[in-house]
């Protein structure tokens, strides 16, 4: 398994999560006559995307390295949320889950 990309997945989504706090903060302390609340939102929006996309690279890769495995096609998104959570039907009993 590619520890370091997967760490640096982890460290970023860190990062991010910092970053989602502060525009978070600054939306509830901006003072009043001065409404950023697009700006800040979109600013939200844009970090939770970029948080959600890495969750996502780590457990592609993961995947990829326990069971050779690669969602795609329209049900993408959901496998990779479902295969970690309850494994393939193909390795049922073969590999447990790996995310609650």
């Amino acid at each position: 398994m590619d520890k370091t990309h997967i760490e640096e997945d982890l460290r970023r989504i860190a990062s991010e999560f910092s970053e989602l706090q502060s525009a978070v903060d600054a939306f509830r302390s901006s003072p009043s006559g001065f409404n950023p609340e697009w700006t800040i939102k979109n600013s939200i929006s844009a970090i939770l995307q970029s948080v959600y996309m890495n969750i996502e690279n780590v457990l592609e890769s993961i995947l990829k390295e326990t069971d050779n495995y690669r969602p795609s096609g329209d049900s993408f998104h959901r496998d990779l949320l479902a295969v970690p959570s309850h494994g393939r039907v193909q390795f049922q009993g073969f590999r447990p889950s790996f995310m609650a």
